[in-house]
């Protein structure tokens, strides 16, 4: 695949015939500074070894370098990320419908662990320079390092959680030295102890640079969400301002394709151009720090600091299992796992109703049975979001529907035609309820939860 190297920029553009001033205009371009460019220049001239970064790490501009990566395998990218996005999504809805234990919640939390990593090493196969650009060559060389891969990274997060656990910055700076590892793996072939040895002696000079950097990369990303998110909203505004209501469905499909924005951003080009920004951190180093030539003493000391905090991980990682799986045998983790069940259950509630005044607001204006019918709607909705927070609050459903006033409605919500309360019925464990009212257009309907 491509090489983004100073070195590769400046042999292609010299081979051009390029003068010197052009090369330096077009190399500048691609993301270097013309002091690095100049000396690389001089050195390519007189036939000497060139290496493939700066003497210095990290210089240049690392967005444009990085988003030379990108645009060179922009195609390759979008299928990789959009293939993971779909595997992702499809895990994540798994986890919200299955049945509220701790023990699926679990299985399916691994599961997504793991397919996060999968697809980091997919997207590292992707930007690397060892790789060929096809996504079954990408899927092909995913598959046969993701197990060497995995266990490379349980071993750095327990370094990582070894390191949190006894002073906290030092799991911060394993963290951070850890970053070039899928790399290391990938282009280097190196895993396990051999891996971590080899991210210690690559960033044991520039954590703070490295640090710096990627800072620098979350406040781009966090600049970037900021400002969608109000433009978006200034679309929402818009729309519904112009419609005379807070809710239009002008406003309501702006936010809709606002949300499919920020989701496209997420899946998508955040993990890819992150991962072709890793991919220059691991090449500046690597280019100053080749394997061959890592000093035995700096290797033995980061063994001996990766194999301390890793000891350190296992010691509260084993205790705090233990714990967890006898937490879970007991049912205390269910009760947590519904809260957000009920959530979910609120916001579709209150989706459905949105759309039916949007799609049935004309007829319901002019006829007084369909009047009536929108306010038992809107009323038993209202009743069901203030049964839910009621749970949230109290662990258990009211008895009645009068307890719910006035902390959670600030009126009892009655029959717009008779008068009356609607239909309460508590289940017999107090951990579900049924609601019914009777329609004007369709009779009796109830509504029962869960």
């Amino acid at each position: 695949m491509e090489d983004d190297s100073l070195r590769e920029w400046v042999a292609k553009a010299h081979a051009k015939g390029l003068p010197d001033d052009e090369i330096v205009r077009d190399v500048t371009q691609k993301g270097w500074k013309e002091p690095e460019i100049r000396k690389a220049l001089k050195a390519h001239k007189g036939g000497l070894s060139v290496v493939d970064s700066p003497s210095e790490p990290m210089t240049g501009n690392l967005f444009l370098r990085a988003w030379q990566i990108v645009k060179s395998r922009w195609k390759l990218l979008a299928g990789i990320a959009l293939i993971q996005a779909l595997i992702i999504t499809g895990v994540q809805l798994l986890i919200t419908a299955t049945s509220a234990s701790f023990s699926s919640f679990l299985l399916y939390t691994t599961l997504l662990v793991l397919m996060v990593f999968f697809c980091t090493l997919s997207l590292t196969h992707t930007v690397s320079r060892v790789t060929e650009g096809s996504v079954s060559a990408v899927a092909h060389a995913t598959i046969k390092t993701y197990g060497f891969y995995i266990w490379t990274a349980v071993l750095g997060v327990l370094a990582t959680l070894g390191g949190l656990v006894a002073f906290v910055m030092p799991g911060i700076i394993l963290s951070i030295m850890l970053i070039p590892l899928p790399f290391v793996v990938v282009e280097e072939k190196v895993h396990g102890m051999a891996a971590l040895k080899r991210c210690f002696a690559l960033t044991r000079d520039f954590r703070w640079d490295t640090f710096l950097k990627i800072l620098v990369l979350g406040l781009a990303f966090l600049a970037v969400f900021i400002v969608l998110f109000l433009i978006i909203f200034a679309m929402w505004f818009a729309v519904s301002a112009s419609r005379g209501a807070a809710l239009s469905l002008g406003g309501f499909l702006a936010g809709e394709i606002g949300f499919l924005v920020i989701q496209a951003i997420l899946y998508l080009l955040l993990p890819a151009f992150s991962q072709a920004y890793y991919a220059v951190i691991y090449r500046d180093l690597s280019a100053i720090h080749p394997r061959e030539n890592d000093p035995e003493p700096i290797i033995r000391q980061g063994k001996k600091i990766m194999l301390g905090f890793m000891i350190a991980g296992m010691v509260f990682a084993i205790p705090l299992s233990i714990s967890v799986g006898f937490l879970a045998s007991t049912g205390v983790y269910d009760e947590f796992l519904n809260y957000g069940k009920i959530t979910q259950e609120s916001v579709r509630i209150e989706r459905e109703y949105y759309n039916y005044l949007v799609s049935n607001t004309e007829e319901l204006i002019t006829d007084e049975a369909d009047r009536n019918d929108i306010v038992r709607s809107i009323n038993i909705i209202g009743l069901q979001v203030s049964l839910q927070d009621y749970y949230l609050k109290n662990s258990v459903y009211p008895a009645t529907l009068d307890e719910l006033i006035p902390t959670f409605l600030p009126e009892m919500l009655v029959d717009p035609a008779t008068g009356e309360s609607y239909g309460y019925a508590l289940s017999e464990n107090g951990k579900g309820w049924e609601l019914c009212t009777i329609f004007d257009t369709d009779g009796l309907q109830c509504v029962t939860w869960p």
